[in-house]
């Protein structure tokens, strides 16, 4: 074999050894790209495909303490006590509903009979970047509330990225109305709740056990003459309550 065979020899191996090398720079490079780039590149599509961007924070506050009438009467429906103004008289009760109203206002009790999904908790606590634990879908719909869809940054590690296009698809599929303006949380021992401001007046407020499944909301429906009635009477009515599951029982 001749010197000029032996060197064009040696140059192709060279010439492949180069080529399988940038190949597996390249397959290496694209493998961590689409590993760290994909869900952000998902989240975009998401955002685009179920129009997700306009979605913003929704204030929440603690509510504040208020005062209770002492001649306002308890009423009880399902494991809920309450009390109500005492010119509010039932006005239907059914399929789980007990409704009261007056001159000003229609208000709805609800208990709520059918397990709330686990599944879905579970699966909030699997996509939080440090696997928090949600008890209710009420923590789990704070949460979302909490952000907005321009939070997303591009400098977002993997798990969270995944976290922030869960809780946009979350907040879609648990906010109950689209309107809502701001919400004041409520806690008691053993349930907390959630109060839902539109552009109008409250509309509705939800309570969650954290031990059992137990659950249900109250509705506020003012009349069409009478669009505005006074918060602090709907915060009472809620501070009134008491949820007697029984779990509530065995914490006792």
């Amino acid at each position: 074999m001749t010197e000029c065979n032996r060197h064009n020899k040696h140059s192709s191996k060279s010439f492949l050894g180069s080529i399988l090398a940038m190949i597996a720079i390249l397959l290496i490079a694209g493998g961590l790209f689409g590993y760290y780039y994909y869900p952000h590149l998902y989240w975009r599509c998401v955002e685009w495909k179920f129009d997700l961007k306009s979605i913003e924070k929704i204030p929440n506050n603690l509510m504040p303490e208020v005062s209770i009438h002492e001649d306002w009467l308890e009423h009880s429906w399902g494991s809920m006590r309450f009390c109500l103004p005492p010119d509010m008289a039932l006005f239907i009760e059914g399929q789980g509903t007990v409704i009261f109203r007056d001159e000003n206002i229609s208000i709805g009790v609800t208990q709520v009979t059918s397990p709330r999904p686990n599944m879905f908790l579970y699966a909030a606590s699997q996509a939080h970047p440090t696997q928090r634990e949600f008890l209710t879908l009420i923590q789990l719909r704070l949460e979302s509330y909490h952000t907005a869809a321009d939070d997303f940054r591009w400098s977002m590690n993997r798990r969270e990225v995944v976290w922030h296009a869960f809780l946009m698809l979350t907040r879609s599929t648990l906010q109950p109305y689209e309107n809502l303006t701001s919400t004041e949380s409520f806690t008691r021992k053993n349930w907390e709740g959630l109060l839902d401001f539109s552009n109008l007046c409250p509309v509705s407020f939800d309570w969650e056990c954290t031990c059992c499944l137990s659950s249900g909301y109250i509705t506020f429906k003012p009349k069409e003459e009478y669009p505005q009635f006074d918060t602090n009477v709907v915060r009472a009515i809620i501070q009134s309550i008491e949820v007697n599951c029984g779990c509530s029982v065995e914490n006792e």
